[in-house]
């Protein structure tokens, strides 16, 4: 019995450690956006708080304008980067893993990153999809981000 619960003991307090522990993360940026859509080019930025192992995103895009409206944000994420033709000729920056389907009027997003037993990267991009008259999709795309995390 005094076993069993050392052993308990030893998990919490392992865990605890474990938790307290935030992994090293750098974000730097790459590549260029691009604006087919006649609005602005939007940025992409992100950054790490180590006090709380919050890792965060923010990017930017236009309302629209006149039968022309910003109507989604599309977070694509991958596990390397890209240099491949897009509609409209901007240059998809991540070779897609993982769609993030946000809304229009989201500017940010964030979340903890816990301890990792093993080094890795993420590449992002955001494409943020105007519509007009309903009918009509384009699309303009973010600088890229790298996420090195270990």
């Amino acid at each position: 019995m005094r076993t069993l619960l050392l052993s308990v003991a030893a998990v919490f307090a392992m865990s605890a450690v474990a938790q307290a522990q935030c992994p090293t993360v750098s974000v730097s940026s790459y590549g260029a956006g691009c604006n087919p859509a006649g609005f602005d080019v939007p940025a992409f930025a992100g950054g790490f708080n180590p006090n709380n192992c919050e890792l965060a995103f923010k990017f930017s895009g236009q309302a629209g304008c006149c039968n022309t409206f910003l109507t989604a944000k599309i977070m694509i994420l991958g596990f390397a980067p890209a240099n491949s033709p897009a509609p409209g000729g901007c240059v998809l920056l991540v070779q897609p893993a993982v769609f993030v389907f946000l809304g229009p009027n989201d500017v940010t997003v964030s979340g903890v990153i816990p301890p990792t037993p093993a080094a890795y990267q993420v590449f992002a991009q955001v494409a943020n999809q105007y519509t007009t008259f309903g009918v009509q999709n384009d699309f303009n795309l973010t600088n890229g981000l790298q996420v090195k995390i270990s």
